[in-house]
């Protein structure tokens, strides 16, 4: 019996959280479209993502599941930015994702960029069964091939809609306060 990538998430969230925390975190459907083995601009990328276009569609892999936990899409990262002074956030979007080391605004920006580690994505290619987008430490989004390289990554959650902050900005030093 095999174990996913996601099973061993949702385990890890069964043994990490209390029990009030994990019933503030919803079921979502998670979408597993995938772009080709280059990503263009992030509002490209968020429709490849929410397409049917999956690897081998023939063999019946999925184009969508339901689940707690995911990890961010490459177009999350995208959206991410806020842009600088002399690249706007609107520029950003429309650049080459791939090609963002180029633009340091872009990615310097970005609250989801990590100058020491690369993250992996919920975006799969649709060219091969074995790669995967990544977020590098020079800010691009590309593909690597065979995900299996010890990297990163940002684990998503959706709260349930009745969740409510009561307290808190968000920030390391003043985090949330979740009430159900």
């Amino acid at each position: 019996m095999s174990i996913t990538f996601f099973e061993t998430f949702s385990k890890v969230i069964d043994s990490g959280l209390k029990d009030e925390s994990k019933t503030m975190i919803g079921n979502a459907l998670w979408y597993l479209g995938s772009p080709p083995q280059e990503l263009n601009n992030t509002n490209n990328s968020y429709i490849y993502e929410r397409s049917e276009e999956v690897y081998n569609i023939q063999y019946e892999n999925p184009i969508n599941w339901v689940g707690k936990v995911g990890l961010i899409y490459a177009s999350d990262y995208g959206y991410a930015t806020s842009g600088g002074e002399s690249v706007m956030h609107s520029e950003c979007l429309n650049m080459l994702i791939y090609d963002w080391r180029t633009y340091t605004e872009c990615y310097e920006n970005n609250w989801l960029h990590d100058n020491y580690v690369w993250h992996w994505t919920i975006t799969a290619s649709s060219k091969d069964s074995y790669s995967v987008f990544r977020v590098s430490k020079n800010g691009e989004v590309n593909f690597q091939v065979g995900a299996y390289d010890y990297i990163g990554v940002y684990p998503v959650i959706y709260l349930k809609k009745d969740v409510n902050i009561i307290f808190g900005n968000g920030s390391k030093e003043n985090p949330y306060i979740l009430y159900l």
